[in-house]
């Protein structure tokens, strides 16, 4: 499933909305079957204080006339996203999920699990992959990485994401009680982006001018790919929810801080 903006109305027909949108941009949607999607149908609303008032949660059927998907290739070289055009795109009454109008609500809940789902970072138990990288391309000795720098470094971004995992874990097994998402939900897109982004770099930045090979012999394929990781990484503190978005949504909803 993919979320598609608000720009994205819905007409209102006798049996079916059909949804009209020139462009919207989206994770790359590939075999997808169906598009979840939050629209505004009741205009009405939208200049109110409360301007999720009136948005409803349809899904939509991907394979069908007037939908077509265009994947944009990255600096990268990868094809995460699409553009994705409707052109009277057909939901009917029964694609609806929860209230007419009410699909905000729908809307948040499935973006606490996707905080979870994109944030997710396996604890490691093997040996630490940044060391591994470090060893090779700075030395040791007596089982130290000889560069002092290099190893605080290693060792803040290992606690960053241990403790990222950590929490991640403890949410997840508080949900499979049967208990909703709580406020701790709201920092994992922030914080795993940002680790994420972090850990390329480093990885990045351990091989020295071995880290910057797009191609060619004298690079491996683990220093191309560094590189190659790294560029689509710059993109994570982006798509989901920019940063400022996730630090807006924590200064409102979760620390009741004023606007």
């Amino acid at each position: 499933m993919e979320r598609y903006d608000l720009s994205c109305g819905l007409k209102n027909k006798p049996r079916d909305n059909h949804a009209n949108n020139p462009r919207y941009g989206t994770g790359c949607i590939g075999d997808t079957h169906q598009s979840a999607g939050v629209s505004r149908r009741n205009l009405q609303n939208a200049q109110r204080p409360y301007a999720y008032l009136g948005i409803s949660f349809v899904l939509l059927d991907m394979h069908q006339p007037g939908v077509t998907v265009k994947p944009i290739r990255m600096i990268s070289g990868a094809s995460p996203f699409c553009e994705t055009f409707f052109t009277d795109a057909v939901a009917t009454r029964d694609d609806l999920i929860g209230e007419l109008n009410r699909g905000w609500t729908v809307g948040k809940r499935l973006l606490q699990f996707e905080r979870i789902a994109s944030s997710t970072l396996q604890l490691k138990t093997s040996e630490n992959p940044y060391a591994q990288i470090a060893r090779q391309y700075f030395g040791e000795a007596d089982g130290r990485i000889l560069d002092n720098n290099v190893r605080e470094r290693i060792a803040r971004q290992t606690m960053l994401e241990r403790t990222l995992a950590l929490t991640v874990q403890r949410v997840t097994q508080e949900s499979r009680s049967g208990s909703p998402p709580g406020p701790a939900t709201s920092i994992f897109k922030l914080v795993g982006s940002t680790a994420s982004r972090q850990g390329a770099s480093l990885n990045d930045e351990l091989r020295g001018t071995a880290g910057i090979g797009w191609g060619g012999d004298g690079f491996t394929n683990e220093e191309i790919e560094s590189r190659r990781a790294w560029l689509d990484e710059r993109a994570a503190t982006i798509y989901g929810g920019t940063n400022e978005i996730q630090l807006n949504i924590i200064a409102k909803r979760v620390l009741g801080l004023p606007d």
